[in-house]
């Protein structure tokens, strides 16, 4: 009987939980401004001591409602700094008519970013939206040929938030 009612219990949970939540329906997102993006990506290295090697990639995920980022470097040891790995994770995806996408890496950093893409489709330009006292960063991803693209990760100082510095600047190519 314990056993009647406790099941009896849970089914009523698990259904009443599934109508707190129905099922999201519209239309499809439109991943086209992403297309080029998607797919495996390796770094392509210079050769310099200190520089990183990795890769990245872009699949949609969940059914096909968010796109998904995955990116990993390895670095070097040089003599100022021991050898790490740098590993993080983007999800992005339309919010109110609008591209966003929040950043996560393995060294605690957040970052929420507003997306555009140039009128010519040959740019991603992931910006973040200024908050007082706070630095801000871009990520451009520029496309150069059919398999290759150019990332620059730049940031501002708060107190100069509208010059933006190179960070970091690398170039890729799709694997094959």
């Amino acid at each position: 009987m314990r056993r009647k009612l406790l099941f009896a219990f849970v089914s009523c949970m698990l259904l009443s939980t599934a109508q707190m939540f129905p099922q999201r329906t519209g239309a499809a997102i439109d991943w086209s401004p992403w297309k080029y993006y998607i797919g495996d990506w390796v770094g392509e290295g210079g050769g310099k001591p200190g520089q990183g090697s990795g890769g990245f990639s872009f699949y949609t995920d969940l059914q096909n409602s968010v796109l998904v980022r995955k990116n990993h470097s390895d670095f070097p040891a040089t003599q100022k700094n021991p050898a790490y790995t740098h590993d993080d994770l983007m999800l992005i995806y339309p919010e109110k008519g609008e591209w966003c996408a929040d950043y996560f890496d393995n060294e605690k950093h957040v970052i929420h970013y507003g997306v555009s893409s140039s009128s010519d489709s040959t740019k991603l330009i992931f910006c973040t939206r200024s908050k007082s006292g706070s630095p801000d960063f871009r990520l451009t991803y520029t496309r150069l040929t059919e398999d290759k693209v150019n990332i620059l990760f730049e940031y501002a100082t708060p107190a100069e938030q509208v010059k933006f510095i190179p960070y970091i600047e690398a170039f890729a190519i799709r694997k094959r």
